[in-house]
């Protein structure tokens, strides 16, 4: 059998024990690869060693080893200043060892993790470093159009129109997040699901996540505090918490909303006791292309959820039947109502969200990538 091979290409340090969206991916995809049955090479680090990495998979190449694609991962730092001092070291190292992997028959494709920067509210600090980090994002986008074969993004759809005169005629394709997914969660969401809904006198919706900024929060808000028998499981970061607290003030102090600072394992608690889920935000550019890490994570515990109309994660909870679009607080609070006079939809709906993580892990996701890279 022939020995399937990849390149898996990270212009960063691939990191333990982190927490945000942009830090666990490229961990969990390159599991995902190893999972779908691909004897992986890394590349990945500072730019010294990819330096040094990218010569030993020359080497391998000029000696024969045949590779069937590479896979790479943007940070969310230009690609030349991912260093940790920031300054850029290797011009062009990155780019030009894909153009290389291509004159050598390997197909190159990147999935683009956001473009944050496109907008005004986007700072790099300084006026010269924000200048600065904008010329270096613009050369990864040249770079891009220079030596892929494919560009992923979570929904094509929305930020084609932010990139297309950048990267001209490239291929953009959709690679959302996935799920982790076991048989001992299957298990546990089965029992979940079989408790469903978790009080006889109201509905408890769990969040987890960002609050302010361009998460707003103000349609929960109101859909919370205008039903008596809403509760909300509310887990965000301390510091955002600090920054929000006054904006959030008769939510916070509202004693059917339970605030925690829990992160990793710890929120399988209260997953435990919630029976649906939030990803319905004030309306926002940003939000519009987003694909949330946590709508996947929500999926793979059992919980329906909540989204905003004219979303791009709207579409996939609509599509797959994993949730309701909610258009307002109005809507909001009538949809809750509706369900909680329903609850065998909620069990429905339950259901087939584990049914729609079974075929969204990240070994999945791997496996998609590679059929596109490789076309």
């Amino acid at each position: 059998m022939t020995t399937k091979r990849c390149i898996f290409h990270l212009p960063m340090q691939i990191r333990e024990n982190l927490k945000s969206a942009s830090q666990i991916r490229p961990k969990l995809m390159l599991q995902g690869f190893r999972d779908a049955g691909y004897e992986v090479d890394v590349v990945a680090g500072s730019s010294d060693n990819r330096a040094r990495l990218i010569q030993e998979i020359k080497k391998k190449i000029s000696d024969g080893v045949e590779y069937n694609f590479l896979y790479s991962e943007s940070s969310t730092m230009p690609t030349e200043l991912t260093d940790e001092d920031h300054l850029p070291r290797h011009i062009g190292l990155d780019m030009s060892f894909f153009r290389y992997c291509r004159s050598h028959d390997i197909p190159v494709g990147l999935f683009y993790r956001d473009i944050y920067w496109k907008f005004p509210a986007y700072s790099g600090g300084s006026p010269l470093k924000t200048f600065a980090a904008k010329h270096f994002y613009r050369r990864d986008l040249k770079g891009y159009r220079e030596s892929l074969d494919v560009l992923f993004v979570p929904s094509p759809k929305n930020e084609l129109r932010y990139i297309q005169d950048d990267i001209g005629g490239l291929r953009l394709e959709a690679l959302p997040p996935a799920c982790e997914l076991s048989k001992e969660v299957i298990a546990r969401c089965e029992e979940h699901i079989s408790r469903l809904p978790m009080s006889n006198d109201g509905l408890t919706i769990f969040y987890v996540g960002g609050i302010g900024s361009h998460y707003g929060m103000h349609c929960l808000m109101d859909a919370v505090l205008a039903a008596e028998n809403i509760n909300l499981e509310l887990c965000v970061r301390k510091k955002d918490l600090e920054v929000a607290c006054e904006e959030y003030k008769s939510l916070l102090q509202c004693d059917r909303v339970h605030v925690h600072h829990a992160s990793g394992e710890e929120l399988e608690k209260y997953y435990g006791i919630s029976d649906i889920a939030n990803l319905v935000f004030d309306p926002y550019i940003y939000i519009e292309m987003a694909v949330p890490f946590k709508l996947y994570e929500y999926a793979a515990h059992a919980m329906p959820m909540f989204a905003n109309v004219g979303t791009a994660y709207a579409d996939i909870v609509d599509k797959n039947d994993i949730g309701w679009i909610v258009n307002g607080a109005e809507d909001y609070r009538s949809k809750l109502a509706w369900l909680m006079q329903n609850p065998e939809e909620l069990r429905a709906c339950s259901r087939r969200c584990i049914e729609f993580a079974k075929i969204n892990t990240w070994s999945d996701r791997a496996i998609q990538a590679a059929n596109k890279i490789t076309g």
